[in-house]
């Protein structure tokens, strides 16, 4: 009968933590994700060291205006950050035009 009833135990037991996993994975998920983050996009990266090289240009602004709009359609950057970066490249298409260096660029619009 010992033997039966350790058996039976050892039973529950594995029974009981197999439950106990699996009403804990959701928030283990959710811990994990929770630590997740998303960097600047590589097409903005790319327009800011074209800048520091000196080789702005309205198409280089487009690819990070893209790469930016991506990230804010996906969830990965929040509303204001999607402002405030576009009013960063609305800058640039302006200082473009101000210099003359790109007269064909058209205007980003206003947020």
């Amino acid at each position: 009968g010992g033997n039966l009833n350790q058996s039976q135990e050892k039973s529950r037991k594995r029974k009981r933590k197999t439950i106990m996993n699996k009403m804990r994975a959701p928030k283990r998920l959710k811990n994990y994700y929770l630590m997740s983050y998303y960097a600047t996009s590589a097409s903005t990266l790319m327009f800011f060291l074209a800048l520091q090289l000196s080789k702005r240009s309205s198409d280089m602004i487009w690819y990070a205006v893209l790469g930016l709009t991506d990230q804010y359609l996906h969830n990965r950057i929040d509303q204001r950050t999607y402002y405030m970066e576009m009013d960063r490249f609305r800058n640039e298409v302006n200082l473009l035009k101000a210099a003359g260096e790109d007269e064909d660029s058209p205007d980003l619009p206003q947020s």
